[in-house]
């Protein structure tokens, strides 16, 4: 097991393997309760809860098999307030490209904002992942208005160059933080984004500082 997330109400997210199985599942635990994550419409996957706020809505990515693993960044809260997970309550989030391998939701804010990274390709050796951003609208994380599978709310906020960035972290004030690769394709910075623009912090090093 891991716990990767905890919120100022104590609530803890992560991963566990249950008894008898072989993949791990999503996990929360609050009011010495514990509930297991998983969407419940996949019958083949894995799922890892990597964040939760104080609102108890948890954001993580969650595994499908569909002749290859796809990992998709997913948004959790107990809707109707029974203290369990039901079918409806995970929901996924959508990548920034309709073939992606991977996108996971690795942070969420009391505003209910969320970031994390996403592939924009299909998976290849150039494969290249973006930072996002999702501002839900009216208690929404998703929309797809013209059916083209990819989620309208989430937002492509870019690298610092490169072809792969993550977003991991977001404050009350929606300034996001993370990691890109540079031009090079090699070279990976630490990024501040806010007000639409993102700014390389390794650029604040002094030089040869070391």
């Amino acid at each position: 097991s891991r716990a990767w997330g905890i919120s100022d109400r104590s609530h803890i997210v992560g991963w566990a393997m249950p008894p008898g199985e072989t993949v791990f599942r999503g996990s929360l635990y609050g009011n010495s309760h514990f509930i297991q994550l998983e969407l419940l419409a996949w019958t083949t996957h894995e799922c890892v809860g990597w964040e939760v706020n104080m609102a108890t809505q948890v954001v993580g990515s969650v595994q499908k098999y569909d002749g290859n693993y796809r990992w998709y960044p997913f948004f959790w809260q107990d809707a109707n307030g029974n203290g369990s997970n039901d079918i409806g309550e995970m929901i996924t989030l959508g990548n920034l490209g309709t073939n992606g391998f991977f996108g996971s939701a690795l942070d969420i804010n009391n505003g209910g904002q969320v970031v994390g990274g996403s592939d924009v390709t299909s998976y290849d050796p150039k494969q290249t992942r973006h930072a996002f951003l999702i501002n839900p609208d009216g208690g929404t994380w998703f929309r797809d208005t013209n059916g083209d599978q990819l989620n309208d709310l989430m937002i492509d906020i870019g690298t610092l160059g490169g072809d792969w960035a993550e977003a991991w972290d977001i404050n009350e004030s929606g300034s996001i933080v993370g990691y890109s690769t540079l031009s090079d394709n090699t070279t990976t910075n630490a990024f501040l984004w806010e007000n639409g623009a993102m700014t390389n912090l390794n650029d604040f090093i002094p030089t040869n500082s070391g």
